[in-house]
């Protein structure tokens, strides 16, 4: 008896968490955006005259251009436009600014700009990439900024700037010797936009045993 009765109460409270859920997802403002055509991705040929659902964040359904529009929608009047699914760059340094030779190459960007003026051109960057129709972005290393790739991304989502979703990858890891700047004095110890990797990495555990020895020795 009481196992019916628990499984009676998860029942009840499963339901009632999915009826909460759809009707959060309800109450998500709905766009509709008219597409003069689509290119879906999936259809053979474009697709001529259509409506695209838009529930808060996620694609609800496509329909032909005759169908009807719920009122208090907001619409998008794409008819002139082809529209088509966002693409995704997955090989991108978001806090990385060109490498042109003019500008100073490569080695501007690690020795000239500071953190915040790297940072403002990245949010540039990414509304950029957002214009021209890139909605995720893959930031592989931030080429010596640190996390800032994370703060673009928090920034992002919180409506405080433009960009596509951005999957980040933090700091870099580089081969030992990788990643120098070249053509400088050799005693100089130069900067590096990536960490070097310098032998066996040890499990966490092991790593915090060490330091405890050598804390108590």
């Amino acid at each position: 008896m009481k196992r019916f009765g628990l499984l009676f109460l998860l029942v009840v409270f499963c339901g009632g968490e999915s009826q909460a859920q759809a009707q959060k997802a309800e109450a998500a403002p709905l766009t509709v955006i008219r597409a003069g055509t689509l290119i879906d991705g999936q259809s053979e040929t474009p697709r001529k005259n259509q409506l695209i659902f838009v529930r808060g964040q996620r694609i609800e359904k496509v329909a032909d251009g005759s169908s009807a529009i719920p009122a208090g929608a907001k619409t998008i009047d794409l008819s002139g436009a082809t529209v088509l699914p966002g693409m995704i760059d997955s090989h991108t340094h978001l806090f990385l600014w060109g490498e042109d030779p003019a500008k100073g190459g490569y080695d501007a960007n690690i020795l000239k700009a500071g953190i915040a003026l790297r940072a403002a051109r990245a949010t540039y960057a990414a509304k950029r990439a957002l214009e021209q129709g890139f909605t995720t972005l893959r930031d592989v290393e931030t080429e010596g900024a640190g996390y800032g790739d994370i703060g673009i991304k928090q920034a992002i989502e919180e409506g405080t700037i433009p960009g596509p979703r951005v999957f980040g990858a933090t700091r870099g890891i580089s081969t030992t010797g990788g990643y120098n700047l070249e053509g400088y004095a050799p005693e100089l110890v130069m900067p590096k936009a990536c960490r070097s990797s310098t032998g066996q990495l040890k499990p966490a555990k092991q790593r915090e045993s060490n330091s405890s020895t050598a804390r108590t020795g």
